[in-house]
């Protein structure tokens, strides 16, 4: 009889999940059909008043978790614009809508170099969040459209550092000035390292803060 029961409810659970499902998908569909209408009125709009084609690419990273690794501008964010970029016809305007908390700097110069390379006219429009590299695509572009509701934020580079078995990102200029203001706490008159600073410099790791100067370096390097 348990047994019944148990199948029974198992089927109940799947028919409920799969109900769920469908509807999810069926509002991610909607979702999808709304953005298209929406960049075919922008790309139009464009169009009558520049008299130039616009092509409107959206670019959102997910906002819950922005330390982890995979919701941050990176490789695949490159590979992926690349591959959208060869889909729009060459001398197009285009227009990036960006949402991110940020990423890697490097990262976020080559998205700007491959679409200065495709495009005459690069605009980013910043609806809501473009932080830390969104902040910097968005400096790349040739205009920046922003709202009431919009922020840019502080150029402090995210670079990936093993802590504990996984990758974390720490700001690359907030650790140089960590490293060197405690440096200049810790040597005193005649240029000797006092030891009460002993275990504080210990803490840092000293080839992480020379990638973080050589990444600073080349992100400021005209």
């Amino acid at each position: 009889m348990s047994g019944e029961t148990t199948k029974k409810t198992e089927g109940i659970y799947t028919s409920v999940l799969n109900e769920f499902n469908g509807m999810q998908n069926l509002f991610i569909e909607k979702q999808n059909e709304k953005r298209r209408e929406l960049i075919g009125k922008i790309e139009k709009l464009r169009e009558e008043k520049t008299k130039r084609s616009t092509s409107v690419i959206t670019y959102t990273t997910k906002l819950t978790c922005p330390a982890a690794s995979l919701i941050m501008v990176n490789q695949w964010d490159v590979k992926t614009i690349y591959t959208v970029l060869k889909e729009i016809p060459e001398g197009n305007d285009i227009e990036l809508v960006i949402h991110t908390y940020g990423g890697l700097p490097m990262k976020a110069r080559q998205i700007v170099e491959l679409i200065h390379a495709h495009c005459e006219h690069f605009r980013v429009v910043v609806p809501e969040i473009a932080k830390s590299a969104g902040t910097l695509i968005a400096l790349g572009a040739d205009i920046i459209t922003l709202g009431p509701p919009s922020e840019l934020g502080p150029i402090d580079p995210q670079v990936p550092r093993k802590i504990g078995g996984t990758d974390e990102y720490v700001p690359a200029w907030s650790y140089i000035e960590g490293y060197e203001e405690l440096m200049k706490k810790s040597v005193d008159e005649k240029g000797n390292l006092q030891q009460q600073y002993y275990p504080l410099l210990a803490s840092f790791d000293y080839p992480f803060y020379k990638i973080c100067k050589e990444i600073w370096a080349r992100l400021t390097r005209r």
